[in-house]
């Protein structure tokens, strides 16, 4: 915890965000954030360790809802090409459904105004 008080403080004094990709179950990243105010987004899905092209479907699908009910949701995913081969497929199904695709930063800015 030390050291993540003093990335934390260094990265408010910079104006930098801090992104959580849901690695660490008891993370202590989100507690730290707030406490030096700087910026926090973490991971809703994570399709890193997912077996196979119909499970990734449904994360997605869970995301289209968590995105739905939130107004923000974030994927994380490693560079998997099944996963790359989905994601390229479902986004553009995006805007049919009133889901727009936003970069993590522009997403993190639209939901820290919010």
């Amino acid at each position: 915890e030390p050291a993540m008080q003093n990335m934390m403080r260094d990265l408010g004094k910079r104006g930098l965000i801090f992104f959580d990709d849901g690695a660490t179950p008891r993370s202590a990243a989100a507690k730290t954030a707030k406490e030096h105010q700087v910026v926090f987004a973490g991971a809703d899905v994570t399709l890193d360790n997912v077996a196979g092209a119909a499970d990734i479907d449904r994360l997605l699908m869970r995301l289209e809802g968590l995105a739905r009910q939130k107004g923000i949701a974030i994927l994380v995913t490693a560079p998997l090409p099944v996963a790359l081969e989905k994601i390229a497929s479902w986004s553009k199904t995006l805007q049919s459904k009133g889901i727009l695709l936003l970069p993590l930063s522009a997403a993190v800015r639209k939901s820290a105004a919010s």
